[in-house]
Order: C-alpha cells, then sequence, then structure tokens
C-alpha cells in the first residue's frame, strides 16, 4: 500500500514538474531572446491558474525551479520602471507591459501562498525583490502592480510559523494568523518528508530581528 502510495505521488510530481517546465522555460526563454512579450499576459495566467490548481506539496518540491524567472521577470519590470522609459523605448533591456508583469506578480503570490520559504538566505533574495518593487512610485508604476507586490509580501508573512525552540525569540514576537489545518496536513504530506524539514535558522525570528533589515537593505 505504502509502495503504491509513493508510485502515486511520484507521478503526481512528474506531472506537475512537467506543466511547470512548459511554462518556465517559456518564459526563460522570452527573458533570454528579449523578444516582445506584450502576448505573454494569458501565458502567465494560464501559469497562475496552473499553480492554484496544482498539489502544495509538488509545488514545495519544484518551488526554486519555478520562482526563478518569476523573480527574473520582477527583476526586468521594475528595472524598466525606474529608467522612465515609454514603453518601447528600454535601452538594453526589455519592455514588461503591466499586463504582464502584473500577471507575473499574481504567479508569484500565488507561489508564495502554498509554499514556504526553506532558508533566511531565500527569504532575504526574496525581500530584495519585493522591495524593489515597492519602492516604485505611483508615477512609475501602476497601481495594481504596486498592490500586487503588497499581496506577494502578505502571502510570504503568512506561511510563516513559529518553530519547535520553545526560547526562540519567535514566541515573543507578534502573533500571525495560523494556517488552516487543512494546509497544514496538506503541506506535512510533501512527497519526500526530508524535503519538509525546519531550516537551520528560524526565519519568522530572523524577519523580527533588526539584522533582517540590514541583510534586505531596508
Amino acid at each position: 500500500m505504502a509502495m503504491e502510495a509513493s508510485a502515486a505521488s511520484d507521478e503526481t510530481l512528474a506531472a506537475v514538474f512537467a506543466q511547470l517546465k512548459l511554462h518556465t522555460v517559456a518564459l526563460l526563454d522570452l527573458l533570454r531572446t528579449r523578444r516582445p512579450i506584450s502576448s505573454s499576459g494569458s501565458s502567465l495566467r494560464e501559469m497562475a491558474a496552473f499553480l492554484r490548481a496544482a498539489p502544495a506539496p509538488a509545488l514545495q518540491l519544484c518551488f526554486d525551479y519555478t520562482v526563478f524567472p518569476l523573480l527574473l521577470l520582477l527583476d526586468a519590470a521594475v528595472q524598466c520602471r525606474k529608467q522612465g522609459n515609454a514603453p518601447g523605448q528600454v535601452a538594453g533591456g526589455i519592455d514588461i507591459g503591466d499586463a504582464v508583469a502584473e500577471a507575473g506578480l499574481t504567479c508569484l503570490e500565488v507561489l508564495l501562498t502554498k509554499c514556504h520559504l526553506t532558508s533566511v538566505n531565500q527569504m532575504v533574495a526574496m525581500l530584495k525583490k519585493l522591495t524593489s518593487g515597492a519602492m516604485l512610485s505611483p508615477s512609475e508604476a501602476s497601481e495594481e502592480f504596486r498592490g500586487a507586490i503588497i499581496r506577494c509580501f502578505r502571502a510570504l508573512v503568512l506561511q510563516l510559523q513559529p518553530c519547535l525552540d520553545h526560547f526562540c525569540s519567535c514566541k515573543h514576537g507578534i502573533v500571525l494568523p495560523t494556517i488552516p489545518t487543512s494546509t497544514c496536513l496538506e503541506v506535512r504530506s510533501v512527497v519526500r518528508p526530508n524535503h519538509s524539514a525546519q531550516p537551520e535558522e528560524c526565519l519568522l525570528a530572523f524577519l523580527l530581528s533588526k539584522e533582517q533589515d540590514l541583510s534586505a537593505g531596508c
């Protein structure tokens, strides 16, 4: 029975990865070749729909693979807005329209809602990327873009839970909403249990510490 469950889980993971590969490779190809991607909004919306439907345990195992091109897209979107160039006149870069940028952020929000970060380095990198978008002024980025950035921050924070160390500073910080039991059970049923181990350092304690401000450059 256990072997059958394991085989089914492996098949699910393989199916999820195969679909994610189609989306991520296409996005990386567009970013690498610097072709106009105004038509990619629909593709990213399809990716967001798939992420919503995919099982959280499988997405967790594919998190790094999935988030990489989405963060590259966010970097490009922030950069072309910082330069203040008109559409189609982004020097040395690629023009990321609002529809594409917002669709990419929707994908990122769904991913952060269903998956948790596993290391301090991962958290610092994510905070830096999101902070760069949050720093854009209303004249540089649309209200929808900036709102999507805030939702990504919110999804990231809501996934943080106190660690198992009773003496950790996370026990004395802010109280975060508890993740619904059904979600907890789903995450704990990750295909390979060793991937769901507690991070070496408590991410919630790190976020609450002054060290976070220095590391993220806030």
